[in-house]
């Protein structure tokens, strides 16, 4: 039997926790000699701005090495690798032999309501599974309490403690299952199950390494779903969360759809200690297309904004005012030049996305579509490729303007990087065989 702790230290680096206060900084997170800040409303020339993309990008890559990660590697490969720790023969678990039942038993609740009607309670996150368990050296043992709580010993003495904390339980309930069977005198019967879950308003959960927290992550949840079940059409949903892991953050600090409204939003964000590393915004509104036992079918997006930063340096901010219209046109297949360029014009008419750096105001550049003819033996093709429109009135393509020889020394950067991630999975691999 392997320690699950180690399973559970895997899964939880992939939860996160709250922190809707934070907000992007005005100007870079960090600022070396040499290099281009904008100020005010000033703008960059064209060549400025490609010296501003190879800072800001080797920022990015001396913050994320490959090395920091082989610990958590680690750990993953004894979780999930046929090297992973077991327990010796005769090791006692007797304490936990009953506890693992009666577990079971809170974790599903069984009401029968009639003949055919079944309800069924599910207590998420173990809300009712409580008590610490420690795997000491030869025995495991359990001990009551309010806490949740998972306590094991490495070999070499180091000690792992798995935490999980769920708060404000709510019941929600999921809606009516049906299940139709014969019996064995061939009697057509029908079975309805209600199905209620208990969701937490908040759930936290930390690890520690030897007393230090290795890996902290928290859960909230605000819900209005109706009696009748989970409903597209009516209900909303809103979440916040963050993972830490050493001294990497990922917040959302919020996650919210809104049926009654058609609202969507979405915001995160990425940290390393103190330093901000990036992030990402999305809203948008539209209709929801339901079939007739409730399945999703479309969601029609009216419109929609988003934004992106990058150490608070790089700023890419985006809408469009026709959702609907941009997927037809994505869509499109042009027979003609004409076609084309009409289809790329309405296209550049509902979208707007712009660049800006260090958190100024000043626009330094567009982002816009263009046709592309190509003709070869055998006829004409038609295509749209982004292009980048600076203020001066100049127009690169993506591939023309980020060339090997200007950003050579970035791309053999980035290739070492890429590299030793593949180094590091390998590893990882090999910890699995």
């Amino acid at each position: 039997m392997k320690k699950s702790v180690y399973l559970l230290i895997a899964a939880l680096t992939l939860i996160c926790a709250c922190h809707p206060e934070d907000k992007d900084p005005k100007g870079p997170s960090i600022v070396n000699p040499g290099d281009i800040i904008v100020n005010g409303k000033e703008t960059l020339e064209p060549d400025q701005q490609k010296q501003k993309l190879e800072q800001v990008a080797t920022k990015v890559l001396n913050l994320l090495p490959a090395s920091e990660f082989e610990d958590v590697m680690d750990i993953c490969a004894k979780a999930l690798g046929d090297g992973a720790v077991t327990f010796e023969e005769g090791y006692d678990i007797s304490e936990l032999e009953g506890v693992w039942e009666d577990m079971e038993e809170d974790f599903f609740s069984y009401q029968e309501i009639s003949d055919t009607e079944v309800r069924i309670f599910l207590y998420l996150f173990f809300s009712n599974c409580t008590g610490v368990v420690e795997f000491g050296e030869h025995k495991a043992t359990y001990k009551k309490s309010s806490e949740t709580k998972v306590i094991y010993y490495e070999e070499d003495g180091t000690k792992w403690e798995v935490e999980i904390t769920p708060k404000k339980l709510k019941e929600v309930y999921l809606g009516e299952w049906l299940d139709s069977y014969y019996d064995y005198e061939d009697v057509w019967y029908k079975k309805y199950y209600n199905v209620t879950v208990e969701v937490p308003g908040s759930l936290s959960a930390s690890i520690k390494r030897n007393g230090k927290t290795f890996a902290a992550a928290s859960f909230s949840i605000d819900h209005n779903f109706g009696k009748d079940g989970i409903d597209l059409e009516k209900d909303h949903i809103t979440l916040s969360c963050e993972l830490q892991f050493d001294d990497l953050k990922f917040n959302v600090s919020k996650a919210m759809y809104n049926a009654k409204s058609g609202d969507i939003e979405f915001s995160a964000s990425i940290y390393k200690g103190d330093i901000f590393v990036c992030s990402v915004r999305f809203s948008g509104n539209g209709t929801y297309d339901l079939a007739e036992d409730g399945d999703l079918l479309d969601w029609d997006a009216e419109g929609f904004e988003f934004s992106t930063n990058l150490l608070g340096e790089i700023q890419i901010k985006g809408n469009c005012t026709d959702a609907v219209k941009l997927a037809e046109y994505a869509d499109s297949y042009f027979e003609s030049e004409s076609e084309l360029e009409r289809v790329v014009n309405n296209i550049n008419s509902i979208i707007e996305i712009n660049v800006y750096y260090d958190g100024t105001s000043a626009k330094q550049a567009a982002i816009e579509m263009e046709p592309m003819v190509e003709k070869d033996f055998y006829g004409y093709y038609y295509w749209i490729e982004p292009v980048i429109v600076f203020n001066d009135g100049s127009r690169y393509l993506f591939y023309e303007y980020f060339d090997e020889d200007d950003f050579s020394y970035l791309i053999q950067k980035f290739e070492r990087m890429i590299e030793n991630y593949a180094s590091l999975a390998r590893s990882f691999e090999g910890l699995l065989d």
